[in-house]
């Protein structure tokens, strides 16, 4: 504490406390997300910020009603202008999806006893792509593209002919497909919370739109990585059937059957030779031998120097599934494990008693013949 000397009365007295107006005060905080979400229910106001109308309007273009937002507590310190970043819960829905609700960061600005929304996102927090920057939306057969300064006509063919590709193995009666693309990778980072190069060669990912597992689920677009070719409806065919099918927030699939009935669905719709479907896994093969397991869940690291080999191992072990029982079985065996019957159980109810050691024995022997 300073102390100040009074002259007058020849002792050392403390000045009153100063009282720092910039402060976050999460009543102030509280009052500016009510404004906004006033103004998302159709309540416009004329003191919203560029950060507000333009999430108003992508809220309007996209259909999200039910917005709620309740201030947590400040993430980061006033800096000198006022200006802090909050947390915040803010609640959603979409209509004809399941709600969702996350921890996002605001950005506040406070001056003159009242705090205003400055941005969106921050201090390390997801934040879904209609609050971050202008979108457009755009519909057809039951596809939705979100896109952020990208034409949204290749991702809207793309995701139309991923649902008819989905379809020719599996019941996808109504379905509904949501992609998001963002301006860049850097975005895709942000929207997910994630550190700088995540998603450095990824190009897709299906999952809830909040992080929960009962959120509602969207394909996010890596516009840096994907581009539009064979490859990338290769890429969305993949991501569709786990959209289909619920796989993102299923916790009794392994990686393998996961992925590998994925892109068993994908390249079902594809004819390609093993030369470009298998590549890197019959090298391998030819190089060391074939496996002495399954892939495991810990072979699919996006990280690892090797990343895209295990998805073609697991390719690999539907394609032979699907030589054996076709499409129909296939897609059984898929279902059962999804529900939470052990591989090996399901294995056997599906193919006559075949076992999980003799199908790893079965796929090993397999693959060496494909690797001849």
């Amino acid at each position: 504490m300073l102390l100040v000397f009074c002259a007058a009365c020849g002792t050392h007295v403390a000045p009153p406390p100063t009282i720092n107006s910039a402060a976050p005060s999460p009543g102030l905080a509280a009052a500016a997300l009510t404004t906004f979400t006033d103004a998302l229910g159709g309540r416009f106001s004329d003191v919203l910020t560029p950060a507000e109308k333009t999430a108003v309007l992508n809220a309007k273009a996209i259909g999200i009603g039910g917005v709620s937002m309740r201030y947590i507590d400040a993430a980061t310190a006033a800096a000198p202008d006022g200006s802090w970043t909050g947390d915040v819960i803010i609640s959603w829905r979409v209509r004809g999806e399941k709600p969702a609700e996350e921890q996002i960061g605001v950005g506040f600005t406070q001056s003159g006893g009242a705090a205003r929304i400055s941005s969106f996102g921050g201090a390390g927090q997801p934040v879904p792509l209609w609050l971050l920057a202008p979108v457009t939306v755009t519909r057809s057969g039951g596809v939705t593209v979100i896109s952020e300064g990208r034409d949204p006509a290749p991702y809207l063919r793309m995701g139309l002919t991923a649902v008819q590709q989905v379809r020719e193995t599996i019941a996808w009666p109504d379905a509904q497909l949501v992609l998001e693309v963002p301006a860049d990778e850097s975005t895709l980072e942000q929207m997910s919370g994630s550190a700088a190069g995540a998603y450095r060669g990824v190009a897709a990912f299906t999952g809830p739109v909040d992080g929960r597992p009962r959120g509602p689920v969207h394909i996010f677009i890596n516009p840096d990585v994907i581009g539009t070719g064979r490859d990338a409806q290769i890429v969305l065919t993949h991501e569709a059937t786990h959209a289909a099918t619920n796989a993102a927030t299923n916790p009794h699939l392994p990686a393998w059957v996961r992925e590998g009935f994925a892109d068993y669905v994908a390249l079902r719709a594809q004819d390609l030779p093993l030369s470009v479907s298998a590549d890197r896994a019959l090298a391998t093969v030819r190089k060391s031998g074939p496996p002495k397991t399954l892939p495991t869940d810990a072979d699919f690291n996006s990280m690892a120097e090797d990343f895209g080999e295990e998805y073609q191992f697991a390719w690999l072990v539907w394609r032979y599934l699907g030589e054996m029982g076709g499409p129909a079985a296939a897609t059984r065996f898929y279902d059962a494990v999804g529900a939470g019957t052990k591989v090996d159980a399901a294995l056997r109810a599906t193919y006559g008693g075949l076992t999980e050691a003799a199908l790893t024995s079965q796929w090993r022997t397999y693959l060496v013949k494909l690797a001849r």
